[in-house]
């Protein structure tokens, strides 16, 4: 995954942040998915902390509801600042700038979670973050929850926690 200059958004508030990162996908046996690159849409918030002290607050992905986006994380950016936190909100596959699952194949929806999975291990490691947590509500709850599961399952970095709601 590579960060890249954000998509153009217009009709944003001023105090939200669109960034995105890139996600080369892998070229399958048959050939097709060479060269496509994907999109993983995350949103920051402007809550009257300097940026560079804000990168020093614990990092928290939340995970939007259904039908929604990462936007919606807005309403909580203010109590994280409070809390030490730094919100990020991600679009899940197909929901508000992020392009949809490559395994999008509604037969099998634990391959289109686990490729979800996948984008945020990429994500975490493209921030260089060591330990972050993860908020899930309502849609967003099993994803989170998929996170966890897989965190427990690899031990990747230092640590990781989980809710849904």
């Amino acid at each position: 995954m590579s960060k890249e200059p954000p998509l153009p958004v217009k009709s944003l508030p001023s105090h939200i942040r669109h960034s995105h990162i890139l996600k080369d996908e892998a070229q399958k046996s048959d050939g097709c998915a060479a060269g496509r690159r994907r999109i993983l849409s995350y949103y920051t918030f402007a809550t009257g902390v300097e940026e560079s002290e804000l990168r020093k607050h614990h990092p928290v992905l939340y995970l939007h509801g259904f039908p929604g986006s990462g936007v919606e994380a807005a309403l909580y950016a203010n109590a994280a600042v409070k809390s030490q936190c730094q919100l990020f909100g991600i679009d899940r596959p197909g929901f508000g700038y992020s392009s949809p699952s490559p395994s999008a194949d509604w037969n099998n929806p634990d391959a289109y979670v686990q490729s979800f999975v996948s984008d945020i291990w990429d994500f975490v490691r493209a921030m260089g973050w060591k330990s972050f947590s993860v908020i899930g509500v309502s849609g967003g709850g099993p994803y989170a929850l998929a996170i966890l599961d897989s965190y427990l399952k690899s031990k990747l970095g230092d640590g990781c926690s989980a809710c849904s709601a």
